[in-house]
């Protein structure tokens, strides 16, 4: 940039919303560290629960509690409307952070003119023993091109760079578990609508909404290399029942998701009809890892329940899509 961005733009002042069920225990408690020890401070902290749930012991006293309805979309909608800063840092429960996060994200803000930026995590990414098979269901890919560090699939899945750039990239989407953005930004694309992905027993899809839609408004998202970022979530086995409402949300968001914001931009028939084989062949080659997984774990509830899921998102609209409907 020709001239120094004025100190006020790079590090005014933000609030920070927390999304919790107030049972993540020590994963809460490294949050609240990773807090205190930030360099720039927040001046305000809002910590969102789902009605009904007890405020969590390891709170500071700072906080403001507020309630939504339960629901991952649904929290995330609360935190931002209850913020009193145009700058929100999104964050997770169970994510820790280094004291200089918010200084190398404002940065890049104020010099990129993004409306929303976000720290690279490898960990987030398929892991290299895995990424085959997100590579076969066209859910995730690997490139090489370093003009997009995430860039969206026609089957609502996305490509991803597969080295870390060394300068921040523009990014059509992002994880949620971190992120900082322009709270204007995220009013303006009304999230109320699409809190239909909280129908289902889990939010897949969630954060995809929230950031994909906002790049489809025309609002800038960056992705942030060199910002040390863990990610606390315990182990990622399903109990036999998790991993049947796992399934069908997977399913059912993924048709919903699609729908609304893949399909739709297909502008001639010959498009529409490449979008939707290529979505075919990601829910049939999914399916199939399910009915292997199914086996293998003696439990064929799991993959009935993906194609139970899938069945309801082609069939039910964004507004009725939990799992006994």
């Amino acid at each position: 940039m020709d001239t120094e961005p004025n100190r006020k733009d790079i590090f005014p002042q933000y609030s920070i919303c927390i999304r919790t069920l107030g049972t993540s225990a020590d994963r809460f408690e490294a949050l609240l560290k990773s807090i205190d020890g930030l360099t720039i401070p927040p001046n305000e902290i809002i910590v969102v629960l789902p009605h009904g749930y007890p405020a969590p012991p390891e709170l500071r006293g700072n906080e403001l509690v507020v309630y939504s309805g339960k629901g991952m979309l649904a929290q995330r909608i609360k935190g931002i409307e209850s913020a009193g800063n145009d700058h929100v840092l999104l964050l997770d429960d169970d994510v820790e952070f280094e004291p200089e996060t918010m200084n190398k994200l404002m940065l890049a803000m104020a010099k990129y003119g993004a409306d929303i930026v976000y720290p690279i995590n490898r960990t987030l990414l398929p892991t290299p023993g895995k990424a085959w098979l997100r590579l076969i269901t066209i859910q995730a890919i690997a490139r090489k091109n370093q003009d997009v560090f995430i860039r969206m699939l026609p089957t609502g899945g996305y490509s991803y760079l597969n080295k870390d750039p060394l300068t921040p990239l523009p990014s059509e989407s992002c994880p949620g578990m971190l992120l900082l953005a322009k709270r204007s930004a995220l009013l303006a694309i009304n999230l109320d609508e699409d809190v239909w992905v909280d129908s289902s027993p889990y939010g897949f899809r969630d954060d995809a909404i929230l950031s994909y839609k906002a790049h489809l408004a025309g609002y800038r998202i960056f992705a942030v290399p060199d910002v040390l970022t863990r990610h606390l979530c315990g182990s990622t086995r399903l109990d036999s029942m998790r991993a049947v409402y796992s399934a069908f949300s997977v399913g059912c968001n993924s048709f919903v998701f699609w729908k609304k914001y893949i399909f739709v931009r297909g502008n001639t028939a010959f498009k529409k009809l490449l979008l939707a084989a290529l979505f075919a062949w990601s829910v049939i080659s999914l399916g199939l890892l399910y009915m292997v997984n199914s086996v293998r774990n003696r439990n064929l509830s799991i993959v009935f329940a993906y194609v139970k899921g899938n069945l309801c998102g082609m069939t039910k609209n964004s507004k009725s899509i939990a799992m006994n409907a």
